[in-house]
Protein backbone atom coordinates (compact mmCIF):
# COMPACT_ATOMS: atom_id res chain seq x y z
CA UNK A 1 0.00 0.00 0.00
CA UNK A 2 1.32 3.26 -0.94
CA UNK A 3 1.55 6.14 1.11
CA UNK A 4 -1.82 7.66 -0.87
CA UNK A 5 -3.58 4.31 0.42
CA UNK A 6 -3.55 2.58 -3.04
CA UNK A 7 -2.08 -0.77 -3.86
CA UNK A 8 0.82 -0.98 -5.83
CA UNK A 9 1.44 -4.31 -8.16
CA UNK A 10 4.33 -5.36 -9.91
CA UNK A 11 6.18 -8.74 -10.83
CA UNK A 12 8.03 -10.78 -8.62
CA UNK A 13 9.82 -13.88 -10.72
CA UNK A 14 10.98 -15.64 -8.05
CA UNK A 15 13.68 -17.37 -10.66
CA UNK A 16 15.66 -14.28 -10.39
CA UNK A 17 16.38 -14.71 -6.95
CA UNK A 18 17.74 -18.09 -7.83
CA UNK A 19 22.03 -18.35 -7.10
CA UNK A 20 21.76 -19.69 -10.72
CA UNK A 21 21.03 -18.55 -14.19
CA UNK A 22 18.15 -19.86 -15.75
CA UNK A 23 16.57 -19.74 -19.64
CA UNK A 24 14.15 -17.48 -19.79
CA UNK A 25 13.56 -17.57 -23.40
CA UNK A 26 15.28 -19.22 -26.31
CA UNK A 27 18.45 -17.87 -28.66
CA UNK A 28 17.54 -16.18 -31.38
CA UNK A 29 19.97 -18.96 -33.63
CA UNK A 30 17.85 -21.40 -31.63
CA UNK A 31 15.76 -24.12 -34.18
CA UNK A 32 12.63 -21.19 -34.00
CA UNK A 33 11.21 -18.47 -36.19
CA UNK A 34 12.81 -14.94 -35.70
CA UNK A 35 9.40 -13.26 -35.37
CA UNK A 36 8.18 -16.00 -32.29
CA UNK A 37 11.09 -14.39 -30.32
CA UNK A 38 9.71 -10.51 -30.92
CA UNK A 39 6.23 -11.40 -30.69
CA UNK A 40 7.36 -13.39 -27.14
CA UNK A 41 8.74 -10.03 -26.25
CA UNK A 42 5.30 -8.10 -27.47
CA UNK A 43 3.37 -10.20 -25.36
CA UNK A 44 5.44 -10.19 -22.30
CA UNK A 45 5.15 -6.03 -22.68
CA UNK A 46 1.24 -6.49 -22.33
CA UNK A 47 1.63 -8.59 -19.85
CA UNK A 48 3.68 -6.51 -17.58
CA UNK A 49 1.38 -3.53 -18.77
CA UNK A 50 -1.66 -5.13 -17.15
CA UNK A 51 -0.10 -6.09 -14.04
CA UNK A 52 2.44 -3.10 -13.01
CA UNK A 53 0.06 -0.49 -12.06
CA UNK A 54 2.89 2.17 -12.11
CA UNK A 55 5.15 3.36 -14.91
CA UNK A 56 7.99 2.87 -13.31
CA UNK A 57 7.63 -0.48 -12.49
CA UNK A 58 6.22 -1.21 -16.15
CA UNK A 59 9.33 0.44 -17.34
CA UNK A 60 11.70 -1.15 -15.04
CA UNK A 61 10.58 -4.81 -16.25
CA UNK A 62 10.32 -3.73 -19.71
CA UNK A 63 14.36 -2.37 -19.69
CA UNK A 64 15.35 -5.76 -17.71
CA UNK A 65 13.57 -7.69 -20.79
CA UNK A 66 15.04 -5.98 -23.56
CA UNK A 67 18.27 -5.95 -21.91
CA UNK A 68 17.73 -10.32 -21.74
CA UNK A 69 16.27 -10.68 -25.54
CA UNK A 70 19.66 -8.94 -26.68
CA UNK A 71 21.48 -11.16 -24.90
CA UNK A 72 19.41 -13.47 -26.40
CA UNK A 73 20.40 -11.86 -29.74
CA UNK A 74 17.65 -9.49 -30.80
CA UNK A 75 18.25 -6.46 -32.65
CA UNK A 76 17.19 -3.59 -29.94
CA UNK A 77 16.15 -1.25 -32.88
CA UNK A 78 13.04 -4.16 -33.80
CA UNK A 79 12.60 -4.40 -30.11
CA UNK A 80 11.96 -0.88 -29.27
CA UNK A 81 9.35 -0.87 -32.44
CA UNK A 82 7.62 -3.18 -30.84
CA UNK A 83 7.41 -1.35 -27.73
CA UNK A 84 6.48 1.92 -28.93
CA UNK A 85 3.55 0.30 -30.96
CA UNK A 86 2.30 -1.51 -27.49
CA UNK A 87 3.07 2.28 -26.34
CA UNK A 88 0.47 3.82 -28.67
CA UNK A 89 -2.07 1.43 -27.43
CA UNK A 90 -5.27 3.44 -26.05
CA UNK A 91 -5.18 1.08 -22.73
CA UNK A 92 -1.93 1.84 -21.99
CA UNK A 93 -1.68 5.60 -22.81
CA UNK A 94 -4.67 5.84 -20.12
CA UNK A 95 -3.79 3.51 -17.82
CA UNK A 96 0.00 5.47 -17.62
CA UNK A 97 -1.30 8.79 -18.66
CA UNK A 98 1.31 9.05 -21.60
CA UNK A 99 1.22 11.99 -23.84
CA UNK A 100 0.73 10.49 -27.37
CA UNK A 101 3.26 11.39 -29.13
CA UNK A 102 6.77 9.87 -30.74
CA UNK A 103 8.77 12.50 -29.10
CA UNK A 104 7.53 12.10 -25.76
CA UNK A 105 6.84 8.26 -25.54
CA UNK A 106 11.18 7.73 -26.89
CA UNK A 107 12.13 10.36 -24.19
CA UNK A 108 10.11 7.79 -21.67
CA UNK A 109 11.89 4.48 -23.34
CA UNK A 110 14.88 6.11 -23.69
CA UNK A 111 15.25 7.30 -19.85
CA UNK A 112 14.69 3.61 -19.11
CA UNK A 113 17.57 1.61 -21.32
CA UNK A 114 20.62 3.87 -20.56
Amino acid sequence: VDQDNTFTTYLYDKRDDFGFPIIKFPHISSNIHTKTLYNIFHTQVIRYSRVCNKLEYFLTHIRDLILLMITKGCKKRILLKKLMKVFTSERIVQKYNIIRNNKNMQYVVSRFLR
